[in-house]
């Protein structure tokens, strides 16, 4: 029968296309899978890499914190007596601001206190002048 020879050889046409097709996207996926597989291990050797790196700093950084803390451990006298000096000299400078500030309020006092005994003596002067005037006045009446 010709037709069924026909879509026979059209099947097995069609076949061979899917199994050419199918091959070359396997192919494809192959390559996509080695090209993945070997970025991915350069990824894993680079991160690796860094972990190696991160390792080794933190390692000098603890050497060298260790080398602080023995230096530091050795010169914390010196640098507690540069830090109270410090503090001493600051507490210094306060105090005398302190001081000056007093020393200027007991002379603004001592003026205003001079000034008051001044005017007071005045006004008292200038009473009694005028009391002993109006006593005059009062003794030269009666005569």
């Amino acid at each position: 029968n010709p037709i069924i020879k026909k879509i026979s050889w059209k099947f097995h046409d069609a076949w061979i296309k899917w199994f050419d097709t199918a091959d070359v996207i396997f192919n494809d996926i192959i390559k996509e899978q080695t090209k993945v597989k070997k970025s991915s291990r350069r990824l894993i050797d680079n991160i690796s890499a860094l972990q190696n790196r991160k390792n080794n700093l933190l390692s000098q950084t603890h050497e060298i914190r260790d080398l602080l803390t023995r230096k530091l451990g050795q010169d914390a006298f010196i640098l507690a007596n540069h830090y109270s000096n410090a503090s001493n000299r600051s507490l210094s400078k306060k105090k005398e601001w302190l001081a000056d500030i007093e020393w200027l309020k007991f002379q603004n006092i001592e003026a205003e206190s001079r000034h008051f005994n001044q005017t007071y003596k005045s006004k008292r002067r200038e009473l009694n002048e005028n009391l002993n005037d109006q006593m005059r006045g009062i003794n030269i009446n009666e005569k």
